[in-house]
Protein backbone atom coordinates (compact mmCIF):
# COMPACT_ATOMS: atom_id res chain seq x y z
CA UNK A 1 0.00 0.00 0.00
CA UNK A 2 0.91 3.28 -0.90
CA UNK A 3 2.52 5.45 2.39
CA UNK A 4 1.24 8.68 2.78
CA UNK A 5 4.05 11.09 4.88
CA UNK A 6 1.05 13.12 6.59
CA UNK A 7 0.98 11.33 10.01
CA UNK A 8 -2.68 10.67 10.87
CA UNK A 9 -3.63 8.86 13.54
CA UNK A 10 -6.42 6.15 12.86
CA UNK A 11 -8.76 5.58 16.01
CA UNK A 12 -10.49 2.47 16.40
CA UNK A 13 -13.43 1.77 18.75
CA UNK A 14 -14.31 -1.79 19.30
CA UNK A 15 -16.61 -3.81 21.61
CA UNK A 16 -20.06 -6.10 21.99
CA UNK A 17 -22.95 -5.14 19.72
CA UNK A 18 -24.73 -2.52 22.16
CA UNK A 19 -21.77 -1.41 24.09
CA UNK A 20 -22.14 2.32 22.88
CA UNK A 21 -19.06 2.43 20.55
CA UNK A 22 -20.61 5.00 17.81
CA UNK A 23 -21.98 7.11 20.09
CA UNK A 24 -18.98 7.52 22.13
CA UNK A 25 -16.83 7.47 18.55
CA UNK A 26 -18.97 10.23 17.19
CA UNK A 27 -18.90 12.77 20.32
CA UNK A 28 -14.56 12.07 20.67
CA UNK A 29 -15.05 13.17 16.98
CA UNK A 30 -16.59 16.22 17.17
CA UNK A 31 -14.21 17.34 19.88
CA UNK A 32 -11.73 16.90 18.29
CA UNK A 33 -12.91 18.98 14.98
CA UNK A 34 -13.35 21.69 18.07
CA UNK A 35 -9.98 21.49 19.08
CA UNK A 36 -8.95 21.98 14.86
CA UNK A 37 -8.12 18.87 13.63
CA UNK A 38 -9.24 17.59 10.68
CA UNK A 39 -11.42 13.96 11.19
CA UNK A 40 -13.09 11.41 9.03
CA UNK A 41 -14.99 8.87 10.13
CA UNK A 42 -15.59 6.93 7.22
CA UNK A 43 -17.91 3.67 9.36
CA UNK A 44 -19.87 5.83 11.17
CA UNK A 45 -20.22 8.15 7.76
CA UNK A 46 -21.51 4.80 6.33
CA UNK A 47 -23.85 3.38 8.51
CA UNK A 48 -26.06 6.75 8.88
CA UNK A 49 -25.12 8.74 5.99
CA UNK A 50 -26.95 6.36 3.87
CA UNK A 51 -30.38 4.85 3.43
CA UNK A 52 -30.41 0.73 3.64
CA UNK A 53 -30.34 0.56 -0.03
CA UNK A 54 -27.45 3.39 -0.11
CA UNK A 55 -25.30 1.83 2.50
CA UNK A 56 -25.05 -1.41 0.90
CA UNK A 57 -24.44 -0.17 -2.46
CA UNK A 58 -21.82 2.38 -0.94
CA UNK A 59 -20.17 -0.84 1.01
CA UNK A 60 -19.89 -3.17 -1.79
CA UNK A 61 -18.48 -0.56 -4.40
CA UNK A 62 -15.76 0.48 -2.18
CA UNK A 63 -14.97 -2.97 -1.52
CA UNK A 64 -14.89 -3.68 -5.03
CA UNK A 65 -12.84 -1.05 -5.97
CA UNK A 66 -10.11 -1.80 -3.39
CA UNK A 67 -10.44 -5.52 -4.57
CA UNK A 68 -9.95 -4.51 -8.45
CA UNK A 69 -6.97 -1.95 -7.18
CA UNK A 70 -5.08 -4.87 -5.02
CA UNK A 71 -6.10 -8.27 -5.90
CA UNK A 72 -3.54 -9.89 -4.01
CA UNK A 73 -4.37 -8.81 -1.04
CA UNK A 74 -8.26 -9.51 -1.71
CA UNK A 75 -6.88 -12.78 -2.25
CA UNK A 76 -5.55 -13.27 1.13
CA UNK A 77 -8.90 -11.82 2.82
CA UNK A 78 -11.01 -14.22 0.81
CA UNK A 79 -8.87 -17.21 2.16
CA UNK A 80 -8.31 -15.88 6.11
CA UNK A 81 -12.92 -15.82 5.79
CA UNK A 82 -12.78 -19.01 4.02
CA UNK A 83 -10.62 -20.21 7.16
CA UNK A 84 -12.85 -19.07 9.44
CA UNK A 85 -15.45 -21.13 8.01
CA UNK A 86 -17.51 -18.38 5.85
CA UNK A 87 -18.91 -19.44 2.54
CA UNK A 88 -21.79 -18.14 0.53
CA UNK A 89 -23.71 -14.70 1.01
CA UNK A 90 -22.13 -14.88 4.59
CA UNK A 91 -19.11 -14.66 3.08
CA UNK A 92 -19.74 -12.13 0.43
CA UNK A 93 -21.05 -10.14 3.52
CA UNK A 94 -17.71 -10.35 5.50
CA UNK A 95 -15.13 -9.40 2.44
CA UNK A 96 -17.54 -6.74 1.75
CA UNK A 97 -17.32 -5.25 5.73
CA UNK A 98 -13.84 -5.63 5.58
CA UNK A 99 -12.27 -4.31 1.91
CA UNK A 100 -14.65 -1.18 2.21
CA UNK A 101 -13.06 -0.03 5.58
CA UNK A 102 -9.47 -0.90 4.16
CA UNK A 103 -9.81 1.40 1.93
CA UNK A 104 -9.53 4.35 4.34
CA UNK A 105 -6.13 2.97 5.60
CA UNK A 106 -5.17 3.53 2.44
CA UNK A 107 -6.38 7.59 2.22
CA UNK A 108 -4.64 9.15 5.20
CA UNK A 109 -5.27 13.16 4.68
CA UNK A 110 -6.59 13.66 8.20
CA UNK A 111 -5.29 14.41 11.26
CA UNK A 112 -7.49 11.49 12.97
CA UNK A 113 -9.21 8.90 10.89
CA UNK A 114 -11.96 7.09 13.86
CA UNK A 115 -13.82 4.07 13.14
CA UNK A 116 -16.58 3.13 15.18
CA UNK A 117 -16.35 -0.20 13.57
CA UNK A 118 -13.11 -1.28 12.02
CA UNK A 119 -10.76 -3.92 11.00
CA UNK A 120 -10.63 -4.74 14.89
CA UNK A 121 -14.62 -5.68 15.26
CA UNK A 122 -14.36 -6.98 11.49
CA UNK A 123 -11.58 -9.49 12.95
CA UNK A 124 -13.87 -10.07 15.60
CA UNK A 125 -16.74 -10.29 13.81
CA UNK A 126 -14.78 -13.25 11.96
CA UNK A 127 -14.22 -14.81 15.29
CA UNK A 128 -17.74 -15.79 16.01
CA UNK A 129 -17.99 -18.86 13.39
CA UNK A 130 -14.95 -19.92 16.22
CA UNK A 131 -12.17 -21.38 13.86
CA UNK A 132 -9.72 -18.50 15.11
CA UNK A 133 -9.60 -15.78 17.34
CA UNK A 134 -9.80 -11.91 17.48
CA UNK A 135 -6.67 -11.28 17.89
CA UNK A 136 -5.41 -13.86 15.21
CA UNK A 137 -7.14 -12.79 12.44
CA UNK A 138 -6.60 -9.12 13.17
CA UNK A 139 -2.88 -10.13 13.65
CA UNK A 140 -3.26 -11.95 9.78
CA UNK A 141 -5.04 -8.64 8.38
CA UNK A 142 -2.77 -6.08 9.56
CA UNK A 143 -0.04 -8.61 7.80
CA UNK A 144 -1.61 -8.44 4.25
CA UNK A 145 -2.52 -4.64 4.61
CA UNK A 146 0.55 -3.66 5.95
CA UNK A 147 1.29 -2.50 9.48
CA UNK A 148 2.89 0.82 9.00
CA UNK A 149 0.27 2.96 10.86
CA UNK A 150 -0.36 4.63 14.07
CA UNK A 151 -3.15 3.15 15.65
CA UNK A 152 -5.09 3.75 19.18
CA UNK A 153 -7.77 1.25 19.81
CA UNK A 154 -9.88 1.73 21.90
CA UNK A 155 -11.88 -0.68 23.69
CA UNK A 156 -15.39 0.18 25.26
CA UNK A 157 -16.53 -2.68 28.06
CA UNK A 158 -19.78 -2.81 29.46
CA UNK A 159 -21.53 -5.70 31.24
CA UNK A 160 -23.54 -8.63 28.84
CA UNK A 161 -26.50 -7.45 30.41
CA UNK A 162 -26.18 -3.83 29.86
CA UNK A 163 -25.42 -4.80 26.30
CA UNK A 164 -28.40 -6.79 25.58
CA UNK A 165 -30.87 -3.68 27.26
CA UNK A 166 -29.03 -1.61 24.93
CA UNK A 167 -29.58 -3.57 22.11
CA UNK A 168 -33.50 -3.77 22.73
CA UNK A 169 -33.80 -0.09 23.12
CA UNK A 170 -32.29 0.38 19.54
CA UNK A 171 -34.61 -2.12 18.11
CA UNK A 172 -31.88 -2.57 15.32
CA UNK A 173 -30.72 -6.17 13.56
CA UNK A 174 -27.56 -4.84 13.14
CA UNK A 175 -25.65 -7.90 14.61
CA UNK A 176 -26.04 -11.79 14.91
CA UNK A 177 -26.99 -11.05 18.84
CA UNK A 178 -29.40 -8.21 17.93
CA UNK A 179 -31.16 -10.37 15.25
CA UNK A 180 -31.16 -13.29 17.96
CA UNK A 181 -35.29 -13.63 19.34
CA UNK A 182 -33.80 -16.80 22.04
CA UNK A 183 -32.27 -14.87 24.78
CA UNK A 184 -29.85 -17.85 26.24
CA UNK A 185 -28.44 -18.08 22.66
CA UNK A 186 -28.03 -13.94 22.86
CA UNK A 187 -26.27 -13.61 25.90
CA UNK A 188 -24.01 -17.11 25.01
CA UNK A 189 -23.42 -14.68 22.03
CA UNK A 190 -22.80 -11.31 23.89
CA UNK A 191 -20.98 -13.42 26.13
CA UNK A 192 -18.52 -15.02 23.83
CA UNK A 193 -18.33 -11.13 22.01
CA UNK A 194 -16.88 -9.66 25.23
CA UNK A 195 -14.73 -12.54 26.41
CA UNK A 196 -13.10 -12.28 22.31
CA UNK A 197 -12.88 -8.38 23.26
CA UNK A 198 -11.20 -9.40 26.46
CA UNK A 199 -8.73 -11.23 25.15
CA UNK A 200 -7.85 -9.12 21.88
CA UNK A 201 -7.70 -5.98 24.99
CA UNK A 202 -4.66 -7.86 26.83
CA UNK A 203 -2.87 -8.31 22.88
CA UNK A 204 -3.62 -4.65 21.60
CA UNK A 205 -6.02 -2.28 23.14
CA UNK A 206 -4.21 1.01 23.87
CA UNK A 207 -7.25 2.21 26.37
CA UNK A 208 -10.36 0.46 28.04
CA UNK A 209 -13.07 2.79 29.14
CA UNK A 210 -15.99 1.64 30.94
CA UNK A 211 -18.95 2.27 28.88
CA UNK A 212 -21.26 2.42 32.05
CA UNK A 213 -19.33 5.25 32.88
CA UNK A 214 -21.70 7.62 31.19
CA UNK A 215 -20.94 9.10 27.39
CA UNK A 216 -19.43 12.64 28.90
CA UNK A 217 -16.99 10.81 31.22
CA UNK A 218 -15.79 8.14 28.45
CA UNK A 219 -15.03 11.31 25.52
CA UNK A 220 -13.39 13.04 28.24
CA UNK A 221 -11.75 9.93 29.12
CA UNK A 222 -10.56 9.16 25.56
CA UNK A 223 -9.89 12.65 24.71
CA UNK A 224 -7.15 13.37 27.42
CA UNK A 225 -5.57 9.96 26.41
CA UNK A 226 -5.49 11.46 22.41
CA UNK A 227 -4.35 14.58 23.50
CA UNK A 228 -1.18 12.42 25.68
CA UNK A 229 -0.54 10.55 22.83
CA UNK A 230 -0.43 13.68 20.13
CA UNK A 231 1.84 15.72 22.83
Amino acid sequence: METDLRKTQIVEFYGIPGSGKSAVSHLAAEELRKLGYSVEEPTYTADHGYSGAGRKLHKAFLAAKYAVRHPGCFSRIRSLAVENGYSGSELMSQLINILYKICFYDIRKSDYIVFDEGLIQSSLSLAQNGAAGGSENYGKLLEIIGSDFEITRIFIDVEPETAIRRMAERGTADSRADRENDMEKKMRIVEKWRADCTDFASQYASITVNGNAGTEDEVSCILNYLKTEKA
